[in-house]
């Protein structure tokens, strides 16, 4: 959750409540067993909203968080307020292949390869300082991570859940109002 603390100035606590939970295999809840699964993740969602008493909530999830977002509007749309997807990993997965996973591989050791995948990753139109910065804030994290660098990806089955969601959906990118 410490890769969220440059937005915590951000956010407006006064209104809203937030939560940046560990799900199990990260930061605080490395050791924690059970599957290291995006329906895992799903479930540490929903186990910290029933923790918190909330029935119904928001929820932003980025990257794999993306991902399990996705399960839950399969899965859980009853749960749902609304959901905001970040540059998400696609339901179906996303596939690596041999020279992706090499460069990812790659990444996890020495920092000059991981400074270069992240300049990469945000279009190189960011400046030197604002990499750095991503650079430092991922730290050890991707050395805890390398395990989940498998050659295919892993894939949601989402083809007949998402049939059935009827959620309002929407789309911005850049240019088209922010």
């Amino acid at each position: 959750h410490s890769l969220f603390d440059p937005f915590i100035a951000l956010i407006d606590g006064w209104r809203f409540s937030f939560v940046f939970p560990d799900c199990r295999g990260y930061g605080a809840r490395r050791a924690t067993a059970g599957p290291r699964t995006i329906a895992g993740v799903a479930e540490d969602i929903l186990a910290t909203a029933d923790a918190l008493g909330w029935p119904r909530f928001h929820l932003i999830g980025h990257s794999m968080g993306g991902m399990a977002a996705q399960r839950l509007i399969i899965d859980a749309p009853e749960r749902l307020a609304s959901t905001v997807l970040l540059a998400p990993v696609p339901a179906t997965g996303a596939r690596i292949d041999a020279a992706r996973r090499e460069m990812l591989q790659r990444a996890i050791a020495d920092p000059a390869a991981r400074r270069a995948l992240i300049d990469a990753n945000s279009g190189r139109k960011q400046s030197a300082a604002w990499v750095d910065d991503v650079l430092h804030l991922e730290g050890d994290g991707l050395q805890r991570r390398a395990h989940q660098v498998r050659p295919g990806g892993a894939a949601v089955d989402a083809e007949d859940g998402a049939a059935r969601v009827r959620i309002p959906v929407g789309r911005a990118q850049s240019g088209e109002g922010g």
